[in-house]
């Protein structure tokens, strides 16, 4: 026994280089297969991290809430749940305060709303102007709230409890529905526009309810989020009991306390996910380790050809075939034990690859990698099962004697198991698989990623690949018939092998094998990644999207953005002219800058989109100003009215809205005048009311001014302007009627309803091109009236859509309009901000917050796709894709290694031929040139065939992936050629670099010695 292992010793040192083959081929079979177990464990937290943050946080959450009573001390009220929830590893407690309905008026106006502090709210909120509250006695107001009173920022408000107490308004929010369930579920603090709170801080809410006289009755919440960070299922579900018990001393703590919490129902959900996530893991690990296995088998039986005639002679000589089968075992052995730790350091840079590969992570998410039991378990598993597959390989040999051997050598017969057509069998699984995939398809039966879309591809790649390498070897064959007519001895040699060589056919299966694998998997995952890139660009609307406050300046502040982001208007039409247009989403842009600032898909539209922005081109509105204007004055006739004022509505060069007073309206005709500097367009003369002024006007709400010699004035000269082509400006949709009078002037009617803007005349403007969408086939308007926020918006369709980025979904209508037209006739016709929001996108990988700032605009939220790309790599087809990457490298690794094992043999095969070309005059390089010949076509043809199974094979099981948003894909499969094509170099240089040192070698040969020694 010591015998044969010093003897199998000594064997694999002489035989290093096959050792050391067999060796790296058994560690990267078992590492891939051992990379499972460690991919598993990070992705086993990943998962249940990714679907605990996606639950609901009225599910997940634990939320604490009792009413206050006279004396109640909030301080050591939180700290006592605070320390109570503390089994449960908070990552974060917010509180929550409301009170009961105060009377907020101003002036004669009144109604009633509470005031309310939530920790963070403000970071959520968009704001519609103003600014986030800084002092005790600063709110913000909700809009409506702030259209009713006529609030705006600095406007000084009474609320009245038990007392009366007085605020400034900081700013005014926008209550557009947000997507936290804590504040806009149903019974939430924002989940009923009509009762929208007044907003402020901690410190002002105690100072604010204090001095109104509310001590009690204060509805108090908790909202607490357990960490769960490196959490797994088992976690979980020792988590829900300690959530029940923290939840129970609560309740006994604090009197007339009501705990909510549903933690133990999200766990199956958690154990769902964690199994559809990791069953793909590891059956795509064992596919891979059983095609690792085969280039095992191969290199096995490589090392085997150059045993085999020295097992002969010791069977010859007496030698039994235990002890052969003994001596074989520990050569087995000895790999294995070699092959070990290798395959642990395998696997774990291929569990790294995989977890590189799966997409970006969620900020937090936790993914370990690392040496786990079940791991090593595996990978000591898989070598013991290694290498007893190379012993038994080569159990049929131990018997043969010399001459045995020397008739199997002699003869080129092939195996009746290579004639079978064993490829049928995966051929005909992989297509039942299929079929079962298409019928769930067409029956709506399929949810997330079937485990048949795992297994069918590999299937059919086995399948396809065998059948695609026995119809190359079949047309080596064929070549024989024209290897006769070949004269060059190097070319004639090369052919004769390509039909004859066991070890080419093996090194072709494996080549297409990896090639194809490679193909599929590399281009599956750019496919994926691009696909969750676009749905996480089609929820945003670019890479960063930031919410800001209404601007008080917006087409400057879009002309400062510049080139690298774009400013947008998200809103929707409260009425329409058009019914096609009914309640469409309004979405303005900027065609100067969305086409390089903004995310596009091309199938959302048939024309490129810098065609269709460039229909959204529109001139300035207004009139030119002569230049050196510096005064103007107009007669105003008005037969009521009195105490209304009139405003001249101005833009500078640099887009710069200005506002400039012309007086208090008079009954009778007055003159009215203002300045002019600075300005270099004249808007609009508008009409506007204080409540005040307005109030005595409403038993006659009918005003009549007759506008007369519009004169501008300055630099020495003097221009009359005639009026008799202005037009009506609505102001808070009611319309303003116009007659054209004698000598230039125009008589306007206006509607006195309440305070603020009351309307104006203008000049003359062309109709906004719009964009539209959803409409129906031939429902599209050519014209119509969309009614935004208080904005009349007359409109003319100039192209359609199918779809716009996060505004809008398929089949429902809206319009496209630029941004700089909308923001011009808000400020044209002096109306409050309202009917939508704004944003700034950006597409690149730094947030534009400071350029954002930079421009004038108060940024209230930032949004990435980033962040939504992340949640998205941590479903099961990311995890998926994450490991079928690694796998595909360790298999093209498996076959750059059989690829130079199989180039350098052959090398030392044709010593021999090298030597008695030598000696009958031949160059060096014939011999190396057939080599080259022989093992270039078999790479060259091999490759393009197993890439086009792959890719061919993508394109087939492509329509049965599942996209992120859990619909079939509709988008096609995209070939990453770069991962390909680097690739192909390093196969090309591993070739390259084995025909070198095997035409080195020949060289440094003695041709005497060879053919000499090589009867012996």
């Amino acid at each position: 026994m010591v015998g044969h292992l010093g003897l199998a010793v000594r064997r694999a040192i002489a035989q290093r280089f096959l050792t050391v083959a067999t060796v790296c081929a058994l560690a990267f079979s078992v590492g891939v297969l051992a990379a499972g177990p460690i991919y598993a464990a990070g992705a086993v937290q990943a998962i249940v991290y990714g679907y605990m943050r996606g639950a609901n946080p009225l599910t997940k959450d634990t939320v604490v809430s009792l009413l206050t009573w006279p004396g109640f001390d909030l301080q050591n009220a939180s700290q006592l749940v605070r320390f109570r929830l503390a089994p449960l590893h908070i990552s974060q407690l917010n509180l929550q305060e409301e009170s009961g309905n105060s009377i907020v008026a101003l002036g004669h106006r009144s109604a009633d709303a509470p005031i309310a502090y939530r920790d963070g709210l403000f970071q959520e909120l968009p704001l519609v102007e103003g600014q986030d509250p800084a002092k005790p006695d600063e709110v913000l107001v909700p809009q409506p709230l702030a259209a009713a009173l006529g609030l705006a920022p600095g406007s000084r408000i009474s609320l009245s409890h038990n007392a009366t107490t007085h605020a400034t308004v900081s700013g005014v929010y926008w209550l557009a529905r947000g997507n936290d369930p804590l504040v806009y579920a149903d019974h939430r603090l924002l989940s009923d526009p009509s009762r929208a709170p007044l907003l402020t801080t901690r410190a002002g809410f105690a100072a604010l309810t204090r001095s109104f006289g509310q001590t009690s009755d204060i509805a108090i919440e908790w909202d607490a989020e357990p960490a769960f960070s490196g959490l797994t299922v088992a976690d979980l579900k020792n988590l829900a009991p300690q959530e029940r018990q923290a939840s129970a001393r609560i309740r006994a703590t604090l009197g007339g306390t009501t705990v909510s919490s549903d933690l133990s129902s999200l766990i199956p959900g958690a154990e769902r996910a964690v199994t559809a996530g990791l069953a793909p893991i590891y059956i795509i690990a064992g596919e891979v380790a059983l095609v690792g296995l085969g280039v095992l088998l191969g290199i096995g039986l490589l090392k085997l050809e150059r045993q085999s005639f020295e097992l002969a002679i010791l069977a010859t000589r007496g030698a039994r075939a235990g002890e052969l089968a003994t001596m074989q075992a520990a050569d087995a052995a000895i790999a294995a034990i070699a092959a070990l730790p290798v395959a642990l350091l395998t696997a774990l840079g291929l569990a790294f690859v995989a977890r590189a590969a799966r997409g970006p992570a969620l900020p937090g998410a936790p993914f370990p990698i690392g040496l786990n039991a079940p791991a090593v378990q595996v990978a000591f598993g898989g070598v013991i099962l290694g290498a007893l597959a190379l012993v038994v390989v080569s159990l049929p040999r131990l018997r043969h004697t010399v001459i045995q051997e020397r008739q199997r050598l002699s003869r080129s017969k092939r195996g009746i198991w290579v004639r079978l057509p064993y490829e049928l069998v995966p051929l005909l699984l992989g297509a039942a698989a299929l079929t079962e995939l298409r019928r769930q398809q067409f029956a709506g039966t399929g949810t997330g990623l079937d485990l048949l879309a795992v297994g069918a591809p590999t299937l059919l790649l086995l399948g396809v690949a065998a059948l695609a390498t026995r119809l190359l070897l079949a047309g080596a064959r064929k070549l024989d018939r024209v290897t006769d007519k070949v004269r060059e001895p190097s070319t004639y040699l090369a052919l004769r092998r390509l039909s004859r060589s066991g070890s080419i056919a093996w090194l072709a299966l494996l080549l297409v094998l990896s090639a194809g694998l490679f193909a599929f998997a590399t281009s599956l995952r750019m496919t994926e990644l691009t696909r969750n890139q676009d749905a996480a660009r089609a929820q945003v609307g670019a890479d960063w999207n930031l919410s800001v406050a209404w601007p008080a300046q917006g087409v400057a502040s879009a002309n400062r953005l510049g080139s690298r982001a774009t400013l947008a208007f998200y809103g929707s039409a409260a009425a329409s002219s058009a019914a096609a247009l009914q309640l469409a989403t309004i979405i303005g842009v900027d065609p100067a800058s969305y086409a390089r600032a903004g995310w596009w898909q091309a199938r959302d539209a048939s024309l490129p989109l810098p065609s269709l922005l460039s229909r959204l081109s529109v001139p300035p509105i207004g009139m030119a100003l002569p230049k050196g204007a510096r005064t103007l004055q107009l007669r105003v006739s008005a037969s009521g009215g009195t105490g209304l004022r009139l405003w001249a509505v101005l833009s500078s060069p640099d887009d710069i809205f200005l506002q400039r007073p012309l007086g208090v309206l008079r009954s009778g005709t007055t003159t009215y005048r203002a300045r002019l500097e600075g300005a270099s367009r004249l808007l609009s003369i508008v009409v506007s009311g204080s409540p005040q002024a307005v109030a005595p006007l409403l038993r006659q709400p009918r005003v009549r001014l007759a506008v007369e010699h519009l004169v501008v004035s300055g630099a020495g000269a003097t221009r009359v302007i005639s009026l008799s082509a202005w037009r009506g400006l609505q102001a808070g949709g009611a319309t303003v009627g116009v007659m054209p009078l004698g000598g230039g002037g125009l008589e306007a009617a206006l509607s006195v309803y309440g305070g603020g803007p009351l309307g104006g005349i203008a000049p003359a403007s062309a109709a906004v091109p719009v964009l539209i969408g959803g409409v129906g086939p031939g429902r599209a308007p050519r014209q119509a009236t969309l009614q935004v926020g208080s904005l009349a918006l007359p409109v003319r369709v100039v192209g359609t859509m199918n779809a716009f980025p996060v505004a809008t979904e398929r089949g429902l209508p809206f319009a496209v309009v630029p941004v700089r037209a909308l923001i011009e006739r808000f400020e044209q016709a002096l109306q409050p901000s309202g009917g939508g929001v704004f944003v700034v996108l950006s597409m690149g990988g730094g947030s534009p917050a400071a350029l954002t700032r930079r421009a004038g605009l108060q940024v209230t939220a930032v949004s990435s796709a980033a962040a939504i790309e992340a949640q998205l790599a941590s479903h099961q087809e990311n995890l998926a894709i994450g490991i079928e990457f690694a796998a595909a490298l360790a298999c093209v690794a498996l076959a750059m290694l059989a690829l130079v094992l199989s180039a350098y043999f052959g090398g030392r095969r044709y010593e021999y031929e090298a030597a008695s070309f030598e000696a009958l005059g031949a160059k060096l390089r014939n011999v190396v040139s057939t080599l080259a010949f022989e093992y270039g076509a078999v790479v060259l043809c091999s490759a393009a065939v197993g890439m086009g199974v792959g890719l061919g094979l993508l394109a087939v099981m492509h329509p049965y992936l599942v996209a992120p948003a859990g619909e079939l894909a509709t988008t096609g499969p995209l070939v990453d050629w770069p991962a390909i094509a680097a690739a192909s170099m390093i196969a090309a240089a591993s070739l390259a670099g084995t025909l070198l040192v095997a035409a080195i070698r020949m060289r440094r040969l003695s041709p005497v010695a060879i053919l000499r020694g090589e009867p012996e």
